[in-house]
């Protein structure tokens, strides 16, 4: 876990060895698993520039492979986008709460 950005930053290596620092913004449930909202920081040191392909929101399932607790790629679309969504009017509540 990267210093440089906080505890709520989390170092992670994909399929293609590439490491990513991603800050969670949020965690919720959702048909009994549990979801990540990522946002993306570093990809090998390198930080991403919000104009970067890179640079959005970046969801994430907590799964289990052989005992071991990961975070995996959310493959349906149609999962992806109501957990999408779900966080979306989360974030919207929160901004509201923040207005008041």
């Amino acid at each position: 876990m990267s210093e440089d950005y906080g505890s709520d930053v989390l170092t992670l290596t994909d399929d293609d060895g590439l490491e990513l620092e991603l800050e969670l913004l949020d965690s919720l449930e959702y048909k009994g698993n549990e979801y990540r909202l990522l946002w993306p920081l570093a990809i090998d040191g390198e930080p991403v520039r919000e104009d970067s392909e890179d640079c959005g929101f970046v969801i994430l399932r907590l799964c289990t492979e052989d005992g071991e607790d990961l975070l995996c790629t959310v493959d349906d679309e149609a999962e992806a986008d109501a957990v999408y969504d779900l966080f979306m009017e989360r974030l919207e509540e929160a901004e509201d709460g923040e207005d008041e």
